[in-house]
């Protein structure tokens, strides 16, 4: 052969290889799409249920290659370890390690939940919830937990909790230390806990933040079981039902913002009730109100520091001087409020301001159309709203309403330059409805009611005897009745508390008849019924 040739068939040799190679490595060109998760080769693992398990690493091997994902959330071990493991991957070999620090447990059954980590490589087919057990003592322990978690305040499923189960029945053991047996939940919210010794247990459920497996973070959700759980070979526990909840965070600040002398804004966590302020100069009146859970206290004058104090909170914000004077402001409009007024004719028109009122002139104030003017017949000014009544209006009417210059003086004694014009239509009062609750209360327990149209609370009252409540002139639509059993009296709804074995604070929604256009909606509304299930006798 010559030489020429010989080089031929050496490349063509090696071009073979290439593509050989390609086709054993390479994902296939043709054919259906492989979606089969890969299979465990069982005589080239770890077995699985050994007893008396001493080991300090297992080795899973697949028929193909494969990859292992997010092994830190995903793989789980219970009881938990008190040194990291490894998860990692060598072609077609999944290794667990121990730490080898690590000390098992005597005469302990363990699992390692390998969840949705292990993958083949080519399609990313997910082999899922492998679990591996062994024990460390002569028996694999085989009894079993199951139940559901749901969020208290709305009883939506719990996702991705922990439920935890403690054979310590101290009251303090969820605080400090970490649980024997634990699970998470899943998409709609149930839990199972297999290979469980026979033992008294405490279960708790908890939104682990920092994935330490025991409560210790003020903004962990938790809940937790009214009784103990005792499983015997003759005992199973498959209905247990578990609330996870916020436990009640005391109100505090967050930031208090002064980027102009005259407005202190306090944020803060949660509306503190009945709050008081104490000014430096208590000879200094400040107009305060609370937004969206910010304190705006307003003052003209000179402060050195403010006290707020409430039930929960007792604070001195230092005042500091900045360049700026929110008093230099002129007294205008808030920027994109509508000169279009759409009210019913009873009611108030309400123009608002940047900054809180002191004084109306209403000699000053106009409504008119194009035939007459109208008095005012009432008005009131409120923080940032002025208020206007007048008589003598009709239903679906148009109108103009006129501030004229000099008619608005605010706190900081600033009045309006410009003439304010604004547009007024009056709805049809006959369109509006009413709902009428009779609402039975036999026990005689406080009980808070909000009326909500989507989410806009409209009415809000307290309950602690029978009685009928009627809420009047309703726009016409969808409306919901939210009950609270305010077992505190705070017309709040109340967490729980883990620690003093404390529910939180039962709820109902009900959703009520669409309201109709001129006509009353009665609805008997019997809470013991609604929360016992059960009719007042």
């Amino acid at each position: 052969m010559g030489g020429r040739h010989y080089t031929r068939y050496i490349i063509y040799l090696l071009f073979c290889m290439i593509i050989q190679g390609c086709a054993q490595f390479g994902a296939p060109l043709g054919g259906p799409k492989d979606e089969t998760p890969p299979k465990i080769i069982q005589e080239n693992s770890t077995p699985n249920y050994q007893t008396n398990f001493d080991q300090s690493q297992i080795q899973i091997e697949f028929d193909e290659w494969i990859k292992v994902n997010n092994p830190l959330k995903e793989v789980v071990v219970s009881p938990p370890t008190d040194f990291p493991f490894v998860v990692e991957e060598r072609g077609k070999t999944v290794f667990f390690k121990f730490s080898e620090n690590e000390v098992l447990k005597e005469d302990a059954t363990y699992q390692i939940n390998f969840g949705k980590s292990i993958q083949d490589f080519t399609e990313g087919n997910v082999y899922e919830n492998l679990i591996y057990i062994f024990s460390t003592g002569d028996v694999i322990d085989s009894l079993s937990l199951r139940g559901k978690v749901q969020q208290a305040i709305d009883g939506k499923a719990a996702q991705e909790v922990l439920v935890v189960l403690y054979d310590d029945l101290s009251d303090t053991c969820f605080t400090a230390t970490r649980p024997f047996y634990f699970t998470r939940t899943d998409a709609e919210g149930n839990f199972t806990l297999n290979n469980i010794k026979s033992d008294t247990f405490q279960i708790f459920t908890l939104k682990d933040e920092n994935v330490n497996y025991y409560y210790d973070l003020s903004r962990e959700q938790v809940g937790f079981y009214d009784s103990l759980i005792y499983l015997t070979d003759t005992a199973a526990y498959t209905d247990i039902e578990l609330e996870i909840f916020d436990e009640f965070d005391p109100t505090r600040i967050i930031e208090n913002i002064q980027n102009e002398n005259g407005l202190l804004k306090v944020v803060m966590n949660q509306y503190p009730k009945n709050y008081s302020l104490i000014p430096s100069d208590d000879s200094l009146t400040t107009y305060n109100y609370i937004e969206n859970d910010t304190l705006y206290v307003w003052y003209n004058g000179m402060l050195s520091d403010i006290i707020i104090e409430s039930e929960e909170i007792t604070d001195t914000i230092k005042i500091k001087k900045v360049k700026k004077n929110i008093a230099d402001r002129a007294l205008v409009l808030p920027k994109g409020f509508s000169r279009r007024i759409s009210v019913y004719r009873r009611d108030s028109m309400t123009v608002s301001f940047n900054k809180p009122l002191s004084r109306i002139d209403t000699s000053l104030v106009i409504l008119s159309d194009t035939a007459q003017s109208y008095n005012i017949s009432n008005y009131y000014y409120q923080n940032l709203d002025a208020h206007f009544f007048f008589d003598g209006l009709i239903d679906t009417s148009s109108y103009t309403l006129t501030l004229l210059p000099n008619a608005i003086t605010d706190i900081y004694n600033k009045k309006n330059v410009d003439t304010l014009e604004f547009s007024v239509a009056t709805k049809n009062s006959k369109e509006l409805g009413n709902f009428i609750f009779n609402i039975t209360n036999e026990d005689g327990g406080f009980y808070y009611f909000t009326l909500l149209k989507a989410d806009e609370v409209i009415a809000e009252f307290s309950v602690n005897e029978n009685i009928q409540k009627k809420i009047s002139k309703l726009e016409p639509g969808a409306y919901t009745l939210n009950i609270i059993e305010d077992l505190d009296r705070n017309e709040k709804w109340s967490p729980g508390n883990v620690i003093e074995k404390r529910h939180s604070e039962r709820r109902k929604e009900i959703t009520l008849k669409e309201l109709t256009a001129g006509w009353d909606q009665e609805l008997d509304v019997d809470i013991k019924e609604i929360f016992d299930g059960t009719t007042s006798q």
